[in-house]
Parts: C-alpha cells; sequence; structure tokens
C-alpha cells in the first residue's frame, strides 16, 4: 500500500553475457525524464574474465532492488532486460563516453542517456540531528504470543512527569522503524516533532528486521500477528513509569493504519487513534482504485481498464473467498491463463504469458497483499469510542483520500463515535509530502519528508484531546 513496485527502478546484480568489442565496464548514470518526475539512475557494469558483464542498476532516488533478467551488448548497442518489473533499455553507443537509448516499462517510453556524470545528493532537511532535546532510549519489546523480539526506540520529553504516549504502525512492507523510503525517515522526524512538543514516542522495526534469516517472521505473518506486535508495544509502555497508562495512542500510516484500527476495536484502554492515509475501504475496493489511478495516469485507456478491472476483480474475489492456499494458488494459475489474452496491450505485448501469470499469483499470494484483500476496516472503525483523527492527501495514488475517508466517516457515524476529526489535505501525497503529481516515482525526488501542514494538525489535535487531558 505505502508503495506502486511496479514503477520502481532498482538496484540489481546479474551475469551476462557479453559479445566481442569495446570494454563498457565502469560507473553510467542518466537522468530518467518522465511524465511526472526525473529520477536519476546508475549503473555500475564490470566484465569478468570469461567475457560475460556484471551489472548493478540503482535508482539513486529511490533505493529498490531485484534482479535484472539479462543484460548484452553487441554492434554498440546496450540492451538490459527485466521481465519481472516489465523493464527494457536498449541505447546506442555513441563515441567512448555516453549511451543514447529509450527506457521502455508497462506501455511507456522514455528517452535516457547514460554518462559519468556526477549526480549533486539530494537533502533531506527535516532529518533531526544529534544531540537531541529529549531522552532516547534503545529498547526490546517482548512478544510473547508469537515467541519474538521487537527493537526499537523510545524518545522521552526532556522533563519530569508521566507523559501521554503514542506507537507508531508503519505500513505495508518490511520497514524499520523510521519507516525510511527513498532517503526519508518520516518515522523519525515525527517521532523527533512529537517528543519535542510533549509525547512520548514508540517505533519499532517491523518483525523479522533487518532482514535476512528471519525475514520470516513479516513475510508469514498475518494481521493477527501484526497485533500481537502492536498490542505488545502497549503492554512495553504501560510498565513505564515514566508514561501516563490513560494516555496510551496509535498512530498508523497506511497499512499501520489498519493494524491501529483493528487493536483500538480490540482494547478499549487505548486513548486516542490517529489514521494518515489508512485504509477505509475494504481491500478489493482500495486496491481496484489504487490501480485505476495509477494505470490511467499512465495513459491506460477507460476500455482497457474496464476489461482489466473485471479481470482483477474476479481474482480479487477468489483471493477473499479462499479457505485452502494452495488451492487458491492453483485456481489463480488457471484463471489468469484463460485470460491473458483480455489484459491490455501493455502486459500482454510487453511479457510473456508464463511470466505475467507468475508474477500475478506472486503478487497476490503475497501476506500483504492477501491480508489487505480480506481487510474490512469498517467492522472495526465501528467498534471505536476513543478520540480519532484520520487525515489524508488530496494527490495520495495509493490510499484514495476522498473515497476511504468518506468511509472512515461513515464507519465512525454507525459507531456513534462524538470525537472524530477526519481532513482531506490539499496537495500533499501518500507521505504527506507537498508534491506537484503525488505519482510513486515523484516520492524520492521531493526534499520535503513531511509537509509543516500536517505537522501542526497534529499537534493542534493532540494539545486539545490527549496533552491537555
Amino acid at each position: 500500500m505505502q508503495k506502486n513496485r511496479v514503477l520502481f527502478l532498482i538496484i540489481c546484480i546479474s551475469i551476462v553475457y557479453a559479445c566481442e568489442g569495446q570494454n563498457i565496464s565502469g560507473q553510467w548514470k542518466g537522468k530518467l525524464e518522465t511524465q511526472g518526475p526525473t529520477l536519476r539512475l546508475s549503473f555500475n557494469i564490470s566484465q569478468s574474465d570469461s567475457g560475460n558483464y556484471e551489472g548493478i542498476i540503482r535508482s539513486i532516488d529511490q533505493k529498490a532492488s531485484d534482479t535484472l533478467t539479462s543484460v548484452s551488448f553487441e554492434n554498440d548497442t546496450l540492451t538490459i532486460v527485466h521481465k519481472k518489473w516489465n523493464i527494457h533499455y536498449i541505447a546506442h553507443l555513441e563515441g567512448d563516453t555516453l549511451f543514447k537509448g529509450v527506457f521502455m516499462q508497462n506501455g511507456g517510453i522514455y528517452p535516457l542517456n547514460l554518462s559519468q556524470t556526477v549526480f549533486a545528493k539530494v537533502q533531506r532537511p527535516q532529518l533531526p540531528q544529534k544531540p537531541y532535546p529529549y531522552y532516547e532510549e534503545q529498547v526490546t519489546i517482548e512478544n510473547t504470543k508469537d515467541n519474538l523480539q521487537l527493537k526499537g526506540t523510545l524518545t522521552l520529553p526532556a522533563k519530569k512527569g508521566k507523559f501521554p504516549a503514542v506507537i507508531l504502525l508503519t505500513g505495508s512492507g518490511m520497514q524499520d522503524r523510521d519507516e525510511t523510503a527513498m532517503g526519508h525517515k518520516p518515522f523519525l522526524v515525527l517521532a523527533d516533532y512529537l517528543t519535542r512538543n510533549g509525547v512520548a514516542v514508540l517505533r519499532c522495526d517491523d518483525r523479522g528486521m533487518p532482514g535476512g534469516l528471519s525475514a520470516h517472521y513479516y513475510l508469514n505473518a498475518d494481521y493477527e500477528n501484526l497485533l500481537n506486535d502492536a498490542q505488545s508495544a502497549v503492554d512495553f509502555l504501560r510498565k513505564r513509569k515514566q508514561i501516563d497508562k490513560k494516555r496510551i495512542g496509535l498512530f498508523g500510516h497506511s497499512q499501520g493504519g489498519l493494524i491501529a484500527t483493528m487493536l483500538a476495536a480490540k482494547n478499549p484502554t487505548i486513548a486516542f487513534v490517529i489514521l494518515l492515509a489508512a485504509p477505509g475501504l475494504r481491500g478489493d475496493s482500495l486496491l481496484i482504485l489504487q490501480q485505476k489511478m495509477n494505470f490511467q495516469s499512465q495513459g491506460m485507456s477507460d476500455s482497457e481498464w474496464k476489461n482489466l478491472q473485471n479481470i482483477q476483480q474476479q481474482a480479487f474475489t477468489m483471493v477473499k473467498n479462499a479457505t485452502d492456499k494452495q488451492q487458491l494458488k492453483n485456481d489463480l494459475k488457471n484463471f489468469y491463463l484463460q485470460h491473458f489474452e483480455q489484459l491490455p496491450s501493455i502486459f500482454t505485448e510487453e511479457m510473456e504469458k508464463d511470466d505475467f501469470v507468475k508474477l500475478a499469483v506472486n503478487q497476490l499470494l503475497s501476506m500483504d497483499i492477501y491480508n489487505l484483500l480480506r481487510s474490512q476496516p469498517d467492522i472495526y472503525l465501528q467498534k471505536i469510542q476513543c478520540p480519532v483523527l484520520a487525515l489524508n492527501g488530496q494527490k495520495d495514488k495509493q490510499v484514495a483520500a476522498k473515497e476511504n475517508l468518506e468511509a472512515i466517516k461513515n464507519a465512525m457515524q454507525k459507531a456513534d463515535n462524538q470525537n472524530v476529526t477526519i481532513k482531506m489535505l490539499p496537495n500533499l501525497n501518500h507521505f504527506f509530502q507537498d508534491c506537484q503529481s503525488g505519482d510513486v516515482l515523484e516520492y524520492a525526488l521531493i526534499e520535503q519528508t513531511m509537509s509543516g501542514v500536517v505537522l501542526q494538525e497534529l499537534f493542534n489535535w493532540l494539545t486539545k484531546n490527549v496533552i491537555q487531558k
């Protein structure tokens, strides 16, 4: 949900075959000009003794990773293919130091020239610098239900007393305690801002971080496991003498908002809930709307979208109704094989049938998507009685602001909760940055980590509903 990975550029290493000719080993850089933002790319290419090339492609701004399918260099032409994300790059070498070519993805064709250019470092001016004017403590939290530990950071105002506290819950995908993405650390910025203003903040690495052998703790987790993690954080704070036990709340971004909603419905001791870009729609409706916004922004026609929507809705319903995951995998594979020719041309012309089917099935069976498609946030929202703040950016293309905030509003009315604030903030994206388009590709290029508008909204609401209580 917090990322559209089909659009992400990547860090990757591959062993490739090369023909005789000029050795193109070295670092090549270029700027990818799209209809929205400009992305800086770096290709590191080296040649082994056997003549094979090893290549690394980096999106300097986005920092995502995967493995290339193939790379070749023949007759002064460089060709790079990555089937999983539907990426093709073809370029001609001019002289010794410049590739001129085109970058193709999902039907989009963009110019991309590569040279040995040095890029300036993108700034992140909101990142706080030590020493901080508050206390910071590295902590370990025990999740006894699932028999694992969570590592986190607790920040406390630098004064005596018992403080209100908030637990920050990250969006989808295995993330660290700062919700680090593309050089931004929004949860670090939030923790710093809130703690300076009198609120204790606990933020934790997701289960399984920093990945590796322990990654399965996240990759196999369902929402009940993530609820256990969040409840363990609450239990931890309730034992701290610096924390006011009656003023412990939850702050969830994107999927984290869904977890916050579920836990607040289950645990009446939660004092308040803050939802940033949180789902209000049920999972299948959320993803259909997300795909519509993103594919149509890439130029998909209305008729192509209607065909794709019909296919995806059928697949999503299969996931929602499944009782056996292995049987679901087989059913989805057969379904996409039968409907492949009906898909828009950006899939059928650019991907082999088997490659597309494998990718589509794996995506739907990933725990993040599988859990989301089966989610029903309205059921939980209707049970929450504590104060709720729900914010969304007007230009959010992952969790559409108007539709999801309206769904949250409707559910809160059924709860008869009298202390609910719902706002759509103009010109902000999914990460609450001031933006031009809201596209995923734009996140990395914006120096701002989080708009001062949303920080002020948080401060005002917390002051009224939590700090002064």
